[in-house]
């Protein structure tokens, strides 16, 4: 089934696929973002909706901010790396927070994306109409990345 983890997407232009090659390379500036349950009143935050929770979450908390980015799979036994698309607060004390309820027990490591906003939005529009999906794959031929690097 396209869009699985075991299927490699190849991305659908070539400034995707560069820019998949880029997050690749910054891999080592990837890091575990702690999971926080946070509730207000009557809204709770959704699972597999994060980008929607941390824009409602910023709307009720000014003075956060959305972070958006992409969670790292290695999918080196296979010959590749996926990128899926994802959200996550910078709270006004500085710190990254992932508000979104987990859907496993599997915590991935987050990269930030260095496109600005608009950009971002128009990739992850992209991809989706493209695969259903807003994963961006990146061929790889070496494994040799640690996270948390600077």
């Amino acid at each position: 089934m396209a869009g699985s983890l075991r299927n490699f997407l190849p991305p659908p232009t070539t400034i995707y696929a560069d820019h998949a090659a880029n997050l690749y390379k910054r891999l080592g500036m990837a890091d575990y973002i702690p999971r926080k349950s946070l509730f207000l009143d009557k809204w709770y935050p959704i699972p597999n909706k994060c980008h929607q929770n941390c824009f409602e979450w910023v709307t009720l908390n000014p003075n956060d901010e959305v972070v958006n980015g992409w969670l790292c799979f290695d999918m080196s036994a296979l010959g590749f790396y996926r990128f899926a698309s994802h959200a996550v607060i910078r709270t006004y004390q500085n710190q990254l927070i992932d508000i979104t309820p987990a859907t496993t027990c599997v915590s991935q490591p987050f990269l930030i994306d260095q496109l600005n906003y608009l950009k971002y939005e128009e990739c992850i529009d992209y991809l989706f109409s493209t695969y259903g999906y807003t994963f961006l794959d990146h061929l790889i031929k070496d494994d040799s990345i640690t996270f948390g690097d600077t």
